[in-house]
């Protein structure tokens, strides 16, 4: 019978902490190119588009935030899987 790969809690808080600073560095860097500034949040970024500087319906964007859904997902769920 083939045994599942089973983690500690605290085994899988650290590898949830580490992957999730990974997305988070991995974002940051984006929205920063997203909103040309380099020193991106959240709130820089709907307040661009709240002052109509950056396009809801504009596809970077768009991308931005499904990408970014799909890797928090990944944290929040890791069984979920795209059909």
């Amino acid at each position: 019978m083939k045994q599942k790969n089973i983690l500690s809690k605290e085994a899988y808080a650290e590898k949830v902490k580490v992957l999730g600073k990974k997305i988070n560095d991995d974002f940051i860097q984006l929205g920063a190119e997203l909103i040309k500034d380099k020193d991106f949040s959240i709130s820089k970024l709907a307040d661009k588009i709240k002052n109509n500087e950056i396009n809801v319906s504009d596809q970077n964007i768009i991308d931005f935030l499904y990408d970014l859904t799909e890797k928090k997902i990944d944290i929040d769920n890791p069984k979920y899987k795209k059909n």
